[in-house]
Order: C-alpha cells, then sequence, then structure tokens
C-alpha cells in the first residue's frame, strides 16, 4: 500500500507583481571594493569582476571583503568555469575564498566560499574594538564576503512588499585554532550568512534601522529574535529569528511590513522610524566566518518584489509524519517525528487539541511533562510557516501507573 502525505498549499492571488531589486541573478557582475577593517567600507573600486559574454547590462552590485588578509583583485590565475560539489559556475577565487555565479546554468545563483584557515595563515586573530564596547574589549576577526545593492531612488516600504531566497549551507568545517600566543579561544566560532535591508527615516536620513535575515550554519541556533545598537556605528539592529541553514535548499521569505513592524514592537516604540516614514536605501548579504573554519553558502531565487495583490506566496508545506513515543513513565513521554518539509518556520504540538507548544524548525522531538498517571493523552503535531499551517499527525498513549493507590491501601492490608 502506498503511504499519501498530504501538502498544504497557502491561498494566493496575485494579480502582477515587480521585481525591485535590479540584476537579481548577478549576470553582471561586481565592482569589487578594496578590504578594510569591519564596518568601513571603502569606496575605491579595485577591480570589476564580470563575465562580458554572459552580461547583460551594466554593473550594479558592490563587493566588499572586509577583515580579509587577500583579495580577489589580484588572483587572474584563479578564474575559472568551475564545476564540483559545492557550485556551477564561473568562478573568481584565491586559497582563501571564492564567488560562484551560475549564470543560470549552475546550481546556485551566486555561492560565497571562504577558508578563514588560509586567510588567517591558521592563526586565531583578536582585535581591539573601536566601537562603543568597554575600553580593553577584544574581538575575533570575520572574513566577509559581501554583496550590496544601493537603491538610487528609495523603496517605499508597503504592505505588498515581499523580501525572499533559496539557501544552502554547501560545506561547512568547524575547527579552533590558537592564537599567537598558544591558547585557544573563548569566542563561539560560527559561519553566519547576513542578509540586510537598511531603512531610514524619509523625512531624517540619519535615522536608520538595519533590518535583516540572518542564517547560522548547522553548529548554532538562530531561531532568536535580535534587537540591539550596532557597537561599530550605533545604528540599530533588529535581526528576526530564522531556521538555520542545512545542507538541502530552504526558502527563507517574509513580508517587509510585517518585518518591520516587529522591529517596532520589539524597541517598544523607540525608534524614530514608522511605517508611514520608512524607505528602504540598500539591500546587502553575504557570508560571515568567525575565526578559523571553512565554509560555503549557496543562493537562489533572490527578491524583492511588490505584488498589486498579494496574500501568500504559494509554496508547499508537507506535514510531519510518524509520531511516536518513547520513555513513557507515569508522568512524562518523549516525542518524536519525521520532518517532512525544508521550510516551516516550526512546529506547533497540541495536547488533546489544545496548542502547549511552539518550536523551531528542524526540530525532530519534544517531551513533555507534568501528566497524570494511568492516563490516555492524544498529541497532534503541526509545521508551520508565515504562509499556512500544514495538517497534523496524531497518535496517543497511556502513561504508566504510579502505584499511589498500593500506598493508600497499606494501612487497610497491613
Amino acid at each position: 500500500m502506498k503511504k499519501i502525505i498530504l501538502t498544504m498549499f497557502a491561498s494566493v492571488s496575485i494579480a502582477s507583481s515587480i521585481e525591485l531589486l535590479q540584476d537579481s541573478h548577478f549576470k553582471n557582475g561586481f565592482h569589487l571594493l578594496g578590504t578594510s577593517d569591519i564596518h568601513q567600507l571603502p569606496n575605491t573600486v579595485k577591480n570589476i569582476l564580470r563575465l562580458e559574454q554572459e552580461a547583460t547590462g551594466p554593473t550594479i552590485w558592490r563587493l566588499a571583503e572586509w577583515n580579509s588578509n587577500s583579495t580577489l583583485a589580484t588572483y587572474e590565475d584563479y578564474n575559472s568555469w568551475a564545476d564540483d560539489s559545492s557550485s556551477t559556475g564561473w568562478r573568481w577565487s584565491n586559497p582563501s575564498k571564492s564567488i560562484t555565479l551560475g549564470f543560470g546554468r549552475g546550481s546556485s545563483d551566486i555561492t560565497f566560499a571562504i577558508n578563514s584557515i588560509n586567510d588567517y595563515n591558521n592563526i586565531y586573530s583578536l582585535y581591539p574594538d573601536t566601537g562603543n564596547l568597554p575600553n580593553g574589549t577584544y574581538l575575533n576577526w570575520w572574513t566577509h564576503l559581501l554583496v550590496e545593492q544601493i537603491f538610487n531612488v528609495p523603496l517605499q516600504v508597503k504592505q505588498n512588499l515581499i523580501w525572499s531566497f533559496d539557501a544552502k549551507l554547501a560545506y561547512w568545517h568547524r575547527y579552533r585554532g590558537q592564537d599567537a600566543n598558544g591558547n585557544m579561544p573563548t569566542e563561539k566560532n560560527v559561519g553566519e550568512f547576513v542578509t540586510y535591508l537598511l531603512i531610514r527615516n524619509k523625512y531624517n536620513h540619519t535615522q536608520q534601522l538595519w533590518l535583516g535575515m540572518t542564517i547560522f550554519d548547522t553548529s548554532s541556533d538562530g531561531t532568536n529574535n535580535y534587537s540591539a545598537p550596532d557597537v561599530h556605528t550605533n545604528i540599530n539592529i533588529y535581526k528576526t529569528g530564522v531556521p538555520q541553514a542545512s545542507s538541502t535548499w530552504k526558502r527563507y521569505e517574509k513580508n517587509i511590513t510585517n518585518l518591520l513592524t516587529e522591529a517596532l514592537q520589539a524597541y517598544n516604540g523607540n525608534l524614530p522610524i514608522t511605517i508611514e516614514n520608512a524607505e528602504i536605501i540598500s539591500f546587502n548579504m553575504g557570508w560571515e566566518i568567525r575565526g578559523l573554519d571553512i565554509g560555503t553558502m549557496a543562493i537562489n531565487n533572490l527578491s524583492i518584489r511588490s505584488y498589486s495583490t498579494y496574500s501568500t506566496i504559494n509554496y508547499p508545506l508537507t506535514k510531519p509524519t510518524n509520531l511516536t513515543f518513547s520513555n513513557i513513565t507515569s508522568d512524562n513521554a518523549t516525542l518524536t517525528w519525521k520532518d517532512n518539509s525544508n521550510n516551516e518556520n516550526g512546529f506547533k504540538i497540541y495536547q488533546d487539541d489544545e496548542l502547549i507548544v511552539t518550536l523551531p524548525a528542524n526540530t525532530k522531538n519534544f517531551e513533555v511533562s507534568n501528566l497524570q498517571p494511568r492516563t490516555k493523552y492524544s498529541y497532534t503535531i503541526k509545521s508551520y510557516n508565515d504562509s499556512t499551517i500544514s495538517d497534523g499527525t496524531s497518535n496517543s498513549f497511556i502513561t504508566k501507573d504510579d502505584y499511589a493507590w498500593l500506598i493508600s491501601l497499606y494501612p487497610i492490608l497491613f
């Protein structure tokens, strides 16, 4: 007998849409900027990374190499068509990092790869903070590859503005090296793929906000929201929690108005930016690796799209299956299930038709407690995202006896 897995689709009504990013598939290459210290992006163009036979228009994107000891500008011999397990396309590279563009023929539109072990000569490096942290604070270096597009005409924030992309962690290797004194670092190594919109008050351009989605490597949890001033520029940051990266393609999508509303709530209304006065002046994204690690992140279908009629985009959400129970006692048990979707925000667990917990994406088990002995409990688990909630898979069990009744009979029997 064949197993049937039900797939839920979000309701959708799309009359027409306009893509607001220029060259969203990166066919026209990059203006390569000089290497620099963090948050001190230079405007000097060192080179243009562009494949003329593939280009269809002017070069729009800028590519920055923060905190790097090497640059892609000086390694012409490493530029070639690549076809390997991480990506396929034209690759600009040196021994420490690379950018690969697929031009519609590769597995991804753009792939970022960093080997910070090579870039930092296998020495875990720290640098003194020059921002707002206390004197004597040292931070660890991050090798960055960041692309940026500046909007000459700022984008107006409106309800039907949707920001989305697909991401895959094509390779990840964690390594904890020693610093120049032979000591092990105390800070956690991490790979972080950042995507940010720079929002400003259209009436006061000095009032700005970084609005972001950040994807962490498989060893780090990035599902929590984050709000705090940037320690270098003092511009407020709001990053929404999204599922961590995986080795398969995963969809990331946000309604920009809803995301900005989240940020305003996180700052308790203390931001000088509102939905009415907000405008978007730039977009940037890139791969940042702290410490000594090797990682490759692939990106497809980057979009900031304005819909004239929009409810939700139609991406399938498959329900979880195979809900089972283990470690059953008189007052707790462990629930385990199979995650069948790659675009969920998380899971909702219902006990006897009442929601008891919401869990992050990629969760596959949960322990329930404070149950009553010799009692039947029914559980349902559903996956959900910004667009929809899936059908549920259900199962039930009976808790074990705690034999408390036997204790109450002891005076009678003896």
